[in-house]
């Protein structure tokens, strides 16, 4: 680039004002994930949440386990998952 030339006249991108910019994470799996953790936090102690995967919508597990691991860390929640050819399982672990 020459001396004294204006770098923003060549702009590959549109500019906004800060005040402008969404702040957090609200993707495509935001509602879904909020609806889980919803409900997790209305069950029963010894019982699973059993979602089938036709319930995601073509989000892909691991995009909704990331979600969920980063709604429950910032919340404090403990929980487990595990699945298999039909579902995500998600539950609060016993505490000692």
């Amino acid at each position: 680039m020459a001396k004294g030339t204006d770098k923003r006249a060549h702009s590959h991108f549109d500019t906004i004002p800060i005040e402008d910019v969404p702040r957090g994470r609200k993707g495509k799996h935001h509602t879904f994930v909020f609806e889980i953790i919803s409900d997790l936090e209305r069950l029963p102690a010894g019982a699973a949440l059993k979602v089938p995967f036709a319930d995601f919508k073509g989000i892909r597990l691991a995009n909704i386990r990331a979600a969920l691991n980063r709604v429950t860390k910032s919340r404090r929640i403990d929980v487990n998952t595990s699945t298999d050819a039909d579902a995500l399982y998600i539950w609060r672990p016993k505490r000692s």
